[in-house]
């Protein structure tokens, strides 16, 4: 492994249903021995019951989530 060169920074693509980048993060960090499938399934599940149950939009649900639990 050549040591001269940094490593190209990736993008990450945005998820096809919520077109949104938060949305493949989490899927990211679900993964499962590199079952992506498996983790969107998971996610799109629970997505489905936060919107049932709450009556709001999921996306806004998980942002305030994320906010509440990261460091200020």
């Amino acid at each position: 492994m050549s040591r001269r060169r940094k490593s190209k920074k990736r993008l990450i693509i945005e998820d096809p249903i919520y077109n949104s980048n938060l949305v493949s993060m989490m899927i990211n960090r679900i993964l499962l021995k590199g079952k992506k499938s498996l983790a969107q399934h998971i996610f799109y599940e629970a997505m489905k019951n936060i919107k049932d149950t709450t009556l709001t939009d999921p996306i806004e649900v998980l942002k305030k989530a994320i906010s509440n639990t990261t460091p200020h």
